[in-house]
C-alpha cells in the first residue's frame, strides 16, 4: 500500500516514515534507514525519525551511529523517552552500565508506566548486581504487562540464580493469575528439570507435546541446554516432521 502511494507522490513525506517504521518491524534495517533518512530530507528534522534510525543502527551493532541519532533525538526533544532508552541501552552494550542507567532512569521518569522501559531498567540494575532494585522493577514490569513473555522468562532467570524453588513457587503462582499464559508450563517443565525432579519434568512435558506441539517446543528456545537431554529431544523429534526446533 506504502509503494503504491509513493507511485502517486514520491514526495509524501509521511509515507515515507511509515514505510521505515514498516521496514523496521521486519528487522530490515538498512532499508528502515534509507525511508526514515528520506522522510528527514522532505519533511525535516523529526526526533521520532532519529530515534527510530538510531534503533536501526544499534540493531545492527553501529553502536557509536546509534549513540549519535539517538542524541540527536534527545538535542531535538528532550522528552522523548525512546531516545533516552536507547543512550541506556547503547552504553549498555558499551559496558558503561552505570552511566546506561542513569539514561534509562530519565526514560522511566517521562514515561513511568512503560513496563518496556521497567523492564530494561530491571535488567541494568541486575548487571549492577543490585537484587533488590532489579526484583522490584522486575515485579513492577509484570504488574504493567503480565504477558510479557520475555520479561517473565527474564524475571524466572533472575529468581533461579539464587532458588529455583523459589522460581517455581513464583511460576506457580503466577499461572493460577494468569492462566491464559501458557508460557508459564514450558517455564515448568525447565524449572523442574533444574530442581532435580527429572522424572515430572520429562511426564510433563510429553503431555504438552501431546496436547500442544508448538507450545512444547518452545521449551528448547528457552532452555537451550535441554536440547542435549536424549528424553526432551527424542519426545520432540516424534512430534515433529523436520527437526527445525532440535
Amino acid at each position: 500500500a506504502y509503494d503504491y502511494c509513493l507511485l502517486i507522490n514520491e514526495k509524501f513525506g509521511p509515507v515515507h516514515f511509515n514505510m521505515g517504521n514498516a521496514y523496521l518491524n521486519l528487522d530490515k534495517y538498512t532499508k528502515a534507514i534509507e525511508a526514515f533518512n528520506e522522510s528527514i530530507r522532505l519533511d525535516g528534522d523529526d526526533p521520532v525519525a532519529y530515534s527510530y534510525i538510531g534503533e536501526c543502527h544499534e540493531q545492527l551493532g553501529e553502536l557509536e551511529l546509534a549513540k549519535l541519532y539517538y542524541s540527536k533525538s534527545v538535542e531535538l526533544a528532550p522528552s522523548l523517552p525512546e531516545a533516552w532508552l536507547g543512550l541506556g541501552i547503547v552504553a549498555d552494550l558499551e559496558g558503561n552500565t552505570k552511566e546506561g542507567l542513569q539514561h534509562i532512569l530519565r526514560a522511566q521518569e517521562l514515561d513511568p508506566t512503560n513496563a518496556g522501559i521497567v523492564h530494561v531498567l530491571a535488567g541494568a540494575y541486575e548487571k549492577l548486581d543490585d537484587r533488590e532494585q532489579a526484583n522490584e522493577c522486575y515485579l513492577r514490569a509484570l504488574d504493567l504487562d503480565p504477558h510479557d513473555e520475555e520479561c517473565l522468562s527474564n524475571y524466572i532467570d533472575f529468581l533461579k540464580e539464587v532458588s529455583p524453588i523459589e522460581a517455581y513457587h513464583f511460576i506457580d503462582e503466577y499461572s493460577k493469575d494468569y492462566p491464559e499464559m501458557e508460557i508459564a508450563v514450558v517455564i515448568r517443565i525447565s524449572l523442574l528439570w533444574d530442581m532435580g525432579r527429572k522424572y515430572d519434568a520429562v511426564h510433563l512435558f510429553k503431555d504438552l507435546v501431546n496436547s500442544n506441539r508448538d507450545l512444547a517446543l518452545e521449551l528448547f528456545r528457552l532452555s537451550p541446554a535441554l536440547k542435549s537431554v536424549p528424553e526432551f529431544v527424542l519426545l520432540g523429534r516424534a512430534s515433529l516432521k523436520t527437526l527445525e526446533y532440535i
